[in-house]
């Protein structure tokens, strides 16, 4: 999931960098509501499970944009500190 486009297909490639994150308003992330829209027009809602690799507000956001959905939310990086955050994605890569 990307702060500026939402949900984007792996294959995606991004036409530049840009500086936009749910962290800070004032960059503009995409908004709840089109994410929300987002998940019914790529029609995300068909899965039963959606990881989460990103720090607890990604989370939040995932959370809030599936709500309503029988969808279970697995977020195994979330509440770490940025290091930690990465040592563990390391680990499961490496498993």
């Amino acid at each position: 999931m990307s702060a500026k486009y939402g949900f984007i297909e792996p294959d995606y490639t991004i036409p530049g960098n840009y500086n936009v994150t749910f962290n800070n308003p004032k960059t503009k992330p995409i908004s709840l509501e089109i994410l929300r829209k987002q998940v019914k027009e790529k029609k995300l809602y068909r899965y039963s499970r959606v990881i989460v690799l990103a720090s607890k507000r990604y989370v939040e956001i995932v959370r809030k944009a599936f709500q309503g959905y029988n969808i279970r939310i697995e977020a195994p990086l979330e509440g770490l500190p940025i290091g930690k955050m990465l040592a563990k994605l390391k680990s499961m890569i490496e498993e």
